[in-house]
Protein backbone atom coordinates (compact mmCIF):
# COMPACT_ATOMS: atom_id res chain seq x y z
CA UNK A 1 0.00 0.00 0.00
CA UNK A 2 2.80 2.30 1.12
CA UNK A 3 4.41 2.02 -2.49
CA UNK A 4 1.24 2.15 -4.41
CA UNK A 5 0.66 5.61 -2.31
CA UNK A 6 4.55 7.17 -3.13
CA UNK A 7 3.55 5.85 -6.69
CA UNK A 8 0.67 8.00 -7.00
CA UNK A 9 1.92 10.58 -4.92
CA UNK A 10 4.70 10.57 -7.94
CA UNK A 11 2.56 10.74 -10.54
CA UNK A 12 0.03 13.29 -8.86
CA UNK A 13 3.72 15.89 -8.24
CA UNK A 14 4.82 14.74 -11.90
CA UNK A 15 1.38 15.91 -13.38
CA UNK A 16 1.54 19.45 -11.25
CA UNK A 17 5.33 20.16 -11.90
CA UNK A 18 4.31 19.35 -16.04
CA UNK A 19 1.07 22.15 -15.81
CA UNK A 20 3.03 24.27 -14.13
CA UNK A 21 5.76 24.55 -16.73
CA UNK A 22 3.16 24.00 -19.40
CA UNK A 23 1.43 27.41 -18.15
CA UNK A 24 4.65 29.45 -17.50
CA UNK A 25 5.56 28.73 -20.99
CA UNK A 26 2.37 30.11 -22.19
CA UNK A 27 2.73 33.04 -20.14
CA UNK A 28 6.37 33.24 -21.50
CA UNK A 29 5.47 33.14 -25.25
CA UNK A 30 2.13 34.78 -25.66
CA UNK A 31 3.50 37.90 -25.72
CA UNK A 32 5.84 36.94 -27.94
CA UNK A 33 3.54 35.09 -30.18
CA UNK A 34 1.26 38.24 -30.32
CA UNK A 35 4.50 40.65 -31.28
CA UNK A 36 4.98 38.30 -34.01
CA UNK A 37 1.57 38.02 -35.52
CA UNK A 38 1.28 42.06 -35.13
CA UNK A 39 4.73 42.39 -37.01
CA UNK A 40 3.10 40.14 -39.67
CA UNK A 41 0.42 42.18 -41.26
CA UNK A 42 1.97 45.94 -39.79
CA UNK A 43 5.08 44.90 -41.61
CA UNK A 44 3.31 43.86 -44.76
CA UNK A 45 1.48 47.07 -44.78
CA UNK A 46 4.95 49.24 -44.28
CA UNK A 47 6.22 47.20 -47.34
CA UNK A 48 3.20 48.22 -49.48
CA UNK A 49 4.14 51.55 -48.39
CA UNK A 50 7.68 51.20 -49.31
CA UNK A 51 8.38 52.66 -45.97
CA UNK A 52 11.61 51.28 -44.22
CA UNK A 53 11.87 49.56 -40.57
CA UNK A 54 12.94 47.02 -38.20
CA UNK A 55 11.93 44.57 -36.52
CA UNK A 56 12.54 45.93 -33.57
CA UNK A 57 11.59 49.86 -34.49
CA UNK A 58 7.96 48.36 -36.51
CA UNK A 59 5.77 49.17 -34.17
CA UNK A 60 6.54 52.95 -33.67
CA UNK A 61 7.61 52.99 -37.41
CA UNK A 62 3.89 52.22 -38.31
CA UNK A 63 2.38 54.83 -35.84
CA UNK A 64 4.22 57.70 -37.41
CA UNK A 65 3.46 56.82 -40.71
CA UNK A 66 -0.61 56.41 -40.89
CA UNK A 67 -3.43 57.97 -39.39
CA UNK A 68 -5.70 55.73 -38.16
CA UNK A 69 -9.49 55.65 -38.36
CA UNK A 70 -11.72 52.88 -36.42
CA UNK A 71 -16.02 53.11 -37.34
CA UNK A 72 -18.12 50.45 -36.35
CA UNK A 73 -19.46 48.50 -39.44
CA UNK A 74 -23.52 47.46 -38.94
CA UNK A 75 -22.79 43.33 -38.59
CA UNK A 76 -21.07 44.52 -35.20
CA UNK A 77 -17.47 44.48 -36.48
CA UNK A 78 -14.51 47.33 -35.61
CA UNK A 79 -13.21 48.36 -39.27
CA UNK A 80 -10.06 49.83 -38.74
CA UNK A 81 -8.31 52.09 -41.97
CA UNK A 82 -5.00 53.19 -42.22
CA UNK A 83 -4.39 56.12 -44.32
CA UNK A 84 -0.25 57.05 -45.48
CA UNK A 85 0.16 60.30 -44.39
CA UNK A 86 2.15 61.60 -47.10
CA UNK A 87 0.69 59.98 -50.36
CA UNK A 88 -3.11 59.35 -48.98
CA UNK A 89 -2.64 55.21 -49.89
CA UNK A 90 -4.61 53.19 -47.88
CA UNK A 91 -4.83 49.71 -46.21
CA UNK A 92 -6.66 47.51 -44.21
CA UNK A 93 -6.98 43.87 -43.22
CA UNK A 94 -9.11 41.29 -44.95
CA UNK A 95 -10.59 38.56 -43.74
CA UNK A 96 -12.93 35.77 -45.27
CA UNK A 97 -13.42 32.07 -45.91
CA UNK A 98 -11.52 30.28 -48.30
CA UNK A 99 -12.41 27.13 -49.71
CA UNK A 100 -10.97 25.20 -46.86
CA UNK A 101 -10.03 27.75 -44.51
CA UNK A 102 -10.21 31.10 -43.11
CA UNK A 103 -7.75 33.32 -45.28
CA UNK A 104 -6.14 36.80 -43.84
CA UNK A 105 -4.66 39.51 -45.73
CA UNK A 106 -3.94 43.32 -45.51
CA UNK A 107 -4.90 45.28 -49.30
CA UNK A 108 -3.25 48.44 -50.30
CA UNK A 109 -5.27 50.81 -52.40
CA UNK A 110 -4.60 54.59 -54.31
CA UNK A 111 -6.40 57.29 -52.83
CA UNK A 112 -8.67 56.76 -55.14
CA UNK A 113 -10.06 53.90 -52.74
CA UNK A 114 -10.56 51.76 -56.02
CA UNK A 115 -7.12 50.96 -57.57
CA UNK A 116 -5.13 48.32 -55.89
CA UNK A 117 -1.68 49.18 -54.91
CA UNK A 118 -0.43 45.37 -53.60
CA UNK A 119 -2.15 42.89 -51.70
CA UNK A 120 -0.32 40.47 -49.12
CA UNK A 121 -1.88 37.08 -47.75
CA UNK A 122 -0.79 36.80 -44.03
CA UNK A 123 -2.29 33.53 -43.08
CA UNK A 124 -3.74 30.75 -45.10
CA UNK A 125 -4.67 26.89 -45.50
CA UNK A 126 -5.45 25.91 -49.38
CA UNK A 127 -4.25 22.94 -50.74
CA UNK A 128 -0.46 23.42 -51.25
CA UNK A 129 0.73 23.63 -55.09
CA UNK A 130 -3.05 24.51 -56.49
CA UNK A 131 -5.08 27.14 -53.53
CA UNK A 132 -2.16 27.67 -51.59
CA UNK A 133 -0.84 29.91 -54.82
CA UNK A 134 -3.04 31.97 -53.56
CA UNK A 135 -0.61 33.66 -51.07
CA UNK A 136 2.57 33.57 -53.28
CA UNK A 137 3.77 36.79 -54.20
CA UNK A 138 4.15 36.37 -58.00
CA UNK A 139 0.30 35.84 -58.11
CA UNK A 140 -1.13 38.44 -56.23
CA UNK A 141 1.45 40.65 -58.48
CA UNK A 142 -1.73 40.37 -61.48
CA UNK A 143 -3.87 42.80 -59.21
CA UNK A 144 -1.21 45.34 -59.14
CA UNK A 145 -3.52 48.02 -60.97
CA UNK A 146 -6.90 46.82 -60.91
CA UNK A 147 -10.04 47.76 -60.38
CA UNK A 148 -12.75 47.26 -57.85
CA UNK A 149 -15.38 49.39 -60.04
CA UNK A 150 -18.93 49.25 -59.46
CA UNK A 151 -19.58 45.71 -59.27
CA UNK A 152 -15.93 44.05 -57.90
CA UNK A 153 -13.01 42.19 -58.85
CA UNK A 154 -13.98 39.22 -61.23
CA UNK A 155 -12.03 35.92 -61.75
CA UNK A 156 -11.59 34.33 -65.55
CA UNK A 157 -9.86 31.53 -67.02
CA UNK A 158 -9.21 32.43 -70.12
CA UNK A 159 -6.51 35.49 -69.67
CA UNK A 160 -7.57 38.42 -68.03
CA UNK A 161 -8.80 41.51 -70.22
CA UNK A 162 -10.47 44.77 -68.36
CA UNK A 163 -9.12 46.32 -65.10
CA UNK A 164 -11.70 44.33 -62.96
CA UNK A 165 -10.61 40.73 -64.26
CA UNK A 166 -8.00 38.82 -62.77
CA UNK A 167 -7.19 35.14 -64.18
CA UNK A 168 -7.61 32.42 -62.05
CA UNK A 169 -5.13 30.19 -60.27
CA UNK A 170 -5.01 27.09 -62.67
CA UNK A 171 -6.69 24.08 -60.48
CA UNK A 172 -7.88 25.82 -58.36
CA UNK A 173 -10.95 27.74 -59.20
CA UNK A 174 -12.84 27.32 -56.18
CA UNK A 175 -9.94 28.93 -54.07
CA UNK A 176 -9.89 31.68 -56.54
CA UNK A 177 -13.73 32.38 -56.43
CA UNK A 178 -13.10 32.58 -52.60
CA UNK A 179 -10.35 34.64 -52.83
CA UNK A 180 -12.12 37.46 -55.13
CA UNK A 181 -15.38 37.01 -53.08
CA UNK A 182 -14.16 37.67 -49.69
CA UNK A 183 -11.63 40.59 -51.26
CA UNK A 184 -15.25 42.35 -52.70
CA UNK A 185 -17.14 41.97 -50.14
CA UNK A 186 -13.93 43.48 -47.50
CA UNK A 187 -13.89 46.47 -50.17
CA UNK A 188 -17.56 47.15 -50.21
CA UNK A 189 -17.79 47.34 -46.03
CA UNK A 190 -14.76 49.89 -46.37
CA UNK A 191 -15.67 51.39 -48.68
CA UNK A 192 -19.30 52.49 -47.83
CA UNK A 193 -17.91 53.16 -44.48
CA UNK A 194 -14.77 55.41 -45.17
CA UNK A 195 -15.12 56.77 -48.96
CA UNK A 196 -17.07 59.64 -48.24
CA UNK A 197 -19.41 58.38 -51.12
CA UNK A 198 -22.82 58.37 -51.16
CA UNK A 199 -23.72 54.91 -49.28
CA UNK A 200 -26.24 53.99 -52.14
CA UNK A 201 -23.80 55.03 -54.50
CA UNK A 202 -22.72 50.91 -55.17
CA UNK A 203 -26.61 50.13 -55.92
CA UNK A 204 -27.58 53.17 -57.95
CA UNK A 205 -24.11 52.31 -59.98
CA UNK A 206 -25.12 48.50 -59.96
CA UNK A 207 -28.98 49.17 -61.14
CA UNK A 208 -27.80 51.71 -63.92
CA UNK A 209 -25.42 49.03 -65.24
CA UNK A 210 -28.56 46.50 -65.15
CA UNK A 211 -30.60 48.99 -66.98
CA UNK A 212 -27.78 49.27 -69.51
CA UNK A 213 -27.20 53.11 -69.00
CA UNK A 214 -23.82 54.21 -69.20
CA UNK A 215 -22.46 56.45 -66.89
CA UNK A 216 -19.59 57.20 -64.20
CA UNK A 217 -18.41 58.66 -60.53
CA UNK A 218 -19.49 62.09 -61.76
CA UNK A 219 -22.70 61.88 -63.30
CA UNK A 220 -24.49 58.58 -61.83
CA UNK A 221 -26.28 60.10 -59.54
CA UNK A 222 -28.25 62.21 -61.61
CA UNK A 223 -28.40 59.97 -64.44
CA UNK A 224 -30.35 57.81 -61.89
CA UNK A 225 -32.47 60.33 -60.60
CA UNK A 226 -33.68 61.09 -64.19
CA UNK A 227 -33.96 57.56 -65.46
CA UNK A 228 -35.57 55.99 -62.08
CA UNK A 229 -38.55 56.76 -59.91
CA UNK A 230 -38.48 55.74 -56.67
CA UNK A 231 -41.35 53.64 -54.81
CA UNK A 232 -41.65 52.98 -51.50
CA UNK A 233 -44.09 51.04 -49.75
CA UNK A 234 -43.71 49.41 -46.50
CA UNK A 235 -40.72 49.35 -45.58
CA UNK A 236 -39.51 48.46 -49.38
CA UNK A 237 -37.90 50.07 -52.04
CA UNK A 238 -38.90 49.54 -55.83
CA UNK A 239 -36.33 51.26 -58.42
CA UNK A 240 -38.99 51.85 -61.81
CA UNK A 241 -36.86 52.41 -65.06
CA UNK A 242 -39.57 55.48 -66.36
CA UNK A 243 -38.81 54.85 -69.94
CA UNK A 244 -39.36 50.84 -70.04
CA UNK A 245 -40.89 50.35 -66.93
CA UNK A 246 -38.73 47.94 -66.03
CA UNK A 247 -38.40 47.19 -61.76
CA UNK A 248 -35.54 46.93 -59.81
CA UNK A 249 -34.96 46.06 -56.04
CA UNK A 250 -32.21 44.75 -53.29
CA UNK A 251 -33.04 41.89 -51.21
CA UNK A 252 -30.81 40.04 -48.76
CA UNK A 253 -30.94 36.48 -48.17
CA UNK A 254 -29.15 33.72 -46.18
CA UNK A 255 -26.77 31.80 -48.12
CA UNK A 256 -24.35 28.74 -47.09
CA UNK A 257 -21.87 30.69 -44.66
CA UNK A 258 -23.60 34.26 -44.39
CA UNK A 259 -25.78 36.94 -45.95
CA UNK A 260 -25.64 37.48 -49.38
CA UNK A 261 -27.02 40.68 -50.93
CA UNK A 262 -27.99 40.47 -54.49
CA UNK A 263 -30.07 43.38 -57.18
CA UNK A 264 -32.64 41.86 -59.59
CA UNK A 265 -34.32 43.69 -62.60
CA UNK A 266 -37.70 42.47 -63.91
CA UNK A 267 -39.53 43.21 -66.91
CA UNK A 268 -42.55 45.44 -67.19
CA UNK A 269 -44.90 42.40 -66.43
CA UNK A 270 -43.23 42.04 -63.28
CA UNK A 271 -42.83 38.24 -63.75
CA UNK A 272 -39.86 38.41 -65.81
CA UNK A 273 -36.17 38.19 -65.02
CA UNK A 274 -34.04 40.65 -67.24
CA UNK A 275 -30.65 40.78 -64.63
CA UNK A 276 -29.72 39.51 -61.28
CA UNK A 277 -26.25 40.78 -59.91
CA UNK A 278 -24.92 39.55 -56.18
CA UNK A 279 -23.43 42.97 -54.87
CA UNK A 280 -21.72 40.95 -51.67
CA UNK A 281 -21.27 37.19 -49.95
CA UNK A 282 -19.36 35.40 -47.97
CA UNK A 283 -19.62 31.91 -49.67
CA UNK A 284 -16.76 31.02 -50.24
CA UNK A 285 -16.67 28.37 -53.53
CA UNK A 286 -19.86 29.60 -53.82
CA UNK A 287 -18.51 33.25 -54.16
CA UNK A 288 -19.14 32.02 -58.45
CA UNK A 289 -22.65 33.69 -57.92
CA UNK A 290 -20.79 36.88 -57.43
CA UNK A 291 -17.49 36.55 -59.37
CA UNK A 292 -18.53 35.03 -62.54
CA UNK A 293 -20.56 37.85 -64.31
CA UNK A 294 -21.91 35.21 -66.65
CA UNK A 295 -23.27 33.23 -64.00
CA UNK A 296 -27.32 34.10 -64.28
CA UNK A 297 -27.32 34.54 -68.05
CA UNK A 298 -29.21 31.51 -68.04
CA UNK A 299 -31.72 33.38 -65.40
CA UNK A 300 -32.52 36.09 -68.20
CA UNK A 301 -36.28 35.62 -69.45
CA UNK A 302 -37.05 33.05 -67.10
CA UNK A 303 -40.53 33.42 -65.18
CA UNK A 304 -41.76 33.46 -61.94
CA UNK A 305 -44.41 31.44 -62.49
CA UNK A 306 -44.78 31.24 -59.23
CA UNK A 307 -41.15 30.90 -58.54
CA UNK A 308 -37.99 29.40 -60.23
CA UNK A 309 -37.17 26.46 -59.76
CA UNK A 310 -33.65 24.84 -60.35
CA UNK A 311 -33.46 21.59 -61.90
CA UNK A 312 -31.15 19.34 -64.01
CA UNK A 313 -33.31 19.49 -67.14
CA UNK A 314 -34.87 22.69 -67.24
CA UNK A 315 -37.97 22.05 -69.44
CA UNK A 316 -40.33 25.27 -68.25
CA UNK A 317 -39.75 28.87 -68.52
CA UNK A 318 -40.00 28.90 -64.80
CA UNK A 319 -37.06 26.22 -64.57
CA UNK A 320 -33.14 27.06 -64.93
CA UNK A 321 -30.02 24.39 -64.96
CA UNK A 322 -28.27 23.68 -62.06
CA UNK A 323 -25.30 25.42 -62.98
CA UNK A 324 -23.52 25.72 -59.12
CA UNK A 325 -21.27 22.37 -59.52
CA UNK A 326 -20.40 21.57 -55.90
CA UNK A 327 -21.80 24.98 -54.33
CA UNK A 328 -25.03 23.36 -54.20
CA UNK A 329 -25.33 24.81 -50.91
CA UNK A 330 -25.14 28.51 -51.75
CA UNK A 331 -27.53 27.53 -54.67
CA UNK A 332 -30.12 26.42 -52.85
CA UNK A 333 -30.60 29.13 -49.96
CA UNK A 334 -30.26 32.00 -52.49
CA UNK A 335 -32.46 31.02 -54.86
CA UNK A 336 -35.48 29.87 -51.68
CA UNK A 337 -34.36 33.36 -50.85
CA UNK A 338 -34.81 35.29 -53.81
CA UNK A 339 -38.36 33.33 -54.31
CA UNK A 340 -39.25 34.29 -50.86
CA UNK A 341 -38.37 38.01 -51.54
CA UNK A 342 -39.90 38.12 -54.59
CA UNK A 343 -43.11 37.20 -53.30
CA UNK A 344 -43.19 39.74 -50.82
CA UNK A 345 -42.13 42.28 -53.60
CA UNK A 346 -45.28 41.19 -55.92
CA UNK A 347 -48.09 41.33 -53.19
CA UNK A 348 -46.74 44.54 -52.00
CA UNK A 349 -46.58 46.29 -55.55
CA UNK A 350 -48.82 44.20 -57.90
CA UNK A 351 -51.23 43.34 -55.03
CA UNK A 352 -52.17 39.52 -54.34
CA UNK A 353 -50.14 36.64 -54.66
CA UNK A 354 -48.53 35.78 -57.64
Amino acid sequence: MKKYLQMMLFVVVLGLVASGILVGANEITKDYIAKNAEYAWKHSILEHHEIPHTQLDFSEVFDESFTVQTELYEDGNTLTLYTNKVNNRISFRFFGNGLWDVIEGVITLEPDFNTVVAITVTKQAETPGLGGVVAEPEYLSNYVGKQFGDTGLIAVKNGATTNQEVDAITGATGTTNAFIGLLNTNFRKYYNTFSGEDILAPLKKAILSQHRIEHNDDNYNSLFYTHFEVVNKNNLTLYVNKTTNYKSYAFTTEGFRGPIEALITLKEDFVTIHKITVLSQLEGQGAIIQNDPTFFDGYVGKKFKPVIIVTTNPNNENEVLDGFSTATQTKTKFIDGMNDTYQIYYTTFQGGNQ
